[in-house]
């Protein structure tokens, strides 16, 4: 298959219908995942995965004022959630990361284990994945994006993340957008909030990294 990648500073995928507004809700409740390429660049300031009309719903610090490798959102300020990626490193390559919004947390879990929660909780609608839309926060390889507007349990991500998703799933009608990334930025689910490519993100090569 392939991978979206964003390896320079204007590089993202849209889903809004501009880069200030969008339709595609995650609502009160909602859990975002993604496969992401460890490690992730390092350019000086933050690394934003997703990116709301007004918030950073998934983003790494890369800031010494924040802590170098912090995991967590910004609304209105950093909220970590307790992970760093420094001090507990990957090994590199693809890894499975879920944020899920709920009750004005987000709790954070890396290959289907709970790392940490943020007291904040974005709920506004996705603009950029990949990048914030105004530039400067790639954050490399990132591929089978899941949007959802439900709070999914902790077995359903690491139930689910190895494999791609049909109608079987427990919370199908909850999947508001799913990018496979395969060469195109369609909405697998439904069509409605299909991405465009940003300045020379594109589509590569991904190795396989779920059967």
């Amino acid at each position: 298959g392939n991978s979206l990648s964003c390896a320079n500073a204007n590089d993202y995928l849209l889903v809004g219908t501009s880069s200030s507004t969008s339709n595609l809700a995650v609502g009160s409740n909602w859990t975002i995942e993604t496969w992401f390429q460890y490690p992730l660049p390092a350019n000086g300031g933050w690394n934003t995965l997703f990116r709301g009309t007004s918030y950073h719903h998934i983003i790494v610090s890369e800031n010494s004022s924040s802590g170098v490798g912090n995991l967590g959102v910004y609304q209105g300020g950093f909220y970590g959630c307790g992970y760093n990626f420094n001090s507990q490193p990957l090994t590199n390559g693809w890894h499975h990361l879920a944020a899920v919004g709920t009750g004005g947390y987000t709790s954070f879990y890396i290959d289907g284990v709970f790392v940490g929660k943020s007291a904040a909780q974005p709920t506004d609608n996705i603009v950029a994945i990949g990048n914030y839309q105004g530039g400067g926060q790639y954050s490399g390889q990132l591929d089978e994006v899941r949007i959802w507007n439900t709070a999914l349990s902790q077995n359903t991500i690491s139930s689910y993340m190895t494999q791609g998703i049909t109608s079987s799933h427990p919370n199908w009608a909850n999947l508001v957008a799913y990018y496979k990334m395969d060469g195109n930025g369609n909405d697998s689910k439904s069509g409605t909030y299909p991405g465009t490519l940003q300045t020379s993100a594109n589509f590569s090569s991904a190795t396989a990294f779920y059967s």
